[in-house]
């Protein structure tokens, strides 16, 4: 089962997933993982509502964003065994020092779910993929912020933490100078 305002029938076709209501999900199954993002509309995503819905052999897993799960309901489902347990790698408000930490039916990790080889591996490589066009090479060997890459990549907003500069003035600085200068 799967619950998402953007369905992809052809993967839920090829992986036998069927969509449904969060309501219909959490009524229905044992193993809930959360994959959405923080926005203001997943704020609670799963509610004491949701909570209420799931039976005994429910097991919750959130890896996703804190505020997606009603921590108050959570705890107190956990505390009464009305579910089976949690695996939280999110809070509300990190790093977490709350009552989950005393339950036995919770893991509880620091942040760290997207910490596996291949993730970090793929975090990596995008990262340099992304960055590579914030940069000019140039044959004096010197390498130097692209500023039509920044000027066109980051809102007016972040010119205040970011001075944006024009290339005369910028490549006189010596820090950017390639390593093997």
């Amino acid at each position: 089962l799967a619950c998402d305002l953007y369905k992809d029938e052809d993967f839920a076709k090829k992986y036998s997933i069927e969509y449904c209501d969060m309501d219909y999900l959490c009524s229905n199954s044992e193993i809930i993982s959360i994959h959405a993002n923080s926005k203001n509309s997943n704020k609670h995503l799963i509610s004491r509502d949701q909570i209420s819905l799931m039976n005994t052999k429910t097991l919750l897993i959130n890896t996703s964003r804190g505020n997606n799960v009603d921590e108050l309901a959570l705890l107190e489902a956990l505390k009464n065994n009305a579910i089976a347990g949690a695996c939280l790698d999110v809070f509300e408000s990190e790093p977490y020092k709350g009552e989950f930490t005393s339950l036995e039916n919770v893991i509880l990790t620091p942040h760290i779910g997207g910490y596996t080889s291949n993730v970090r591996k793929d975090l990596e490589t995008e990262a340099v993929e992304k960055g590579y066009g914030m940069w000019e090479f140039s044959f004096e060997r010197k390498i130097v912020p692209n500023f039509k890459w920044w000027e066109a990549n980051y809102p007016r907003s972040w010119h205040k933490y970011v001075e944006i500069r024009s290339y005369d003035k910028f490549k006189a600085l010596d820090h950017f100078s390639h390593p093997t200068k």
